[in-house]
């Protein structure tokens, strides 16, 4: 019976993972986890553009800078989340353009980067 329930909240996170665009336009920017790994890896956006976080992995996860700002926290950062959910990802509104690596704070071997363009172009 664990064999098939297994088998069931797989193919329901791969049905999940393909309804995900796979480059989302600009005002749904999405970082997805699966297979403890970010995808994509690397994000390009534009500031003020939204982000949002989605976990389809089964394990719970999040998106947090490795950077700090001045007080010590990360220059961004989404709340931890479980399977299938969404959160956004807090914190890029008053980030400069450069290029920020994030990681999951409870997996670090989860790694990706984001490179934040200027609105002025």
């Amino acid at each position: 019976m664990r064999i098939v329930k297994s088998a069931a909240w797989l193919a329901g996170a791969l049905l999940l993972a393909a309804a995900v665009p796979s480059h989302p336009g600009p005002l749904d920017e999405r970082i997805v986890a699966i297979g403890f790994r970010y995808q994509p890896a690397e994000m390009t956006l534009t500031q003020g553009d939204p982000l949002e976080f989605t976990n389809l992995d089964v394990a719970r996860h999040d998106v947090t800078a490795r950077d700090a700002g001045p007080d010590g926290l990360p220059l961004f950062a989404s709340e931890t989340i479980g399977t299938g959910m969404t959160s956004a990802v807090e914190g890029l509104d008053d980030l400069p353009p450069g290029v920020y690596d994030f990681t999951c704070t409870l997996h670090p071997d989860m790694l990706g980067t984001l490179y934040l363009d200027s609105a002025d172009g």
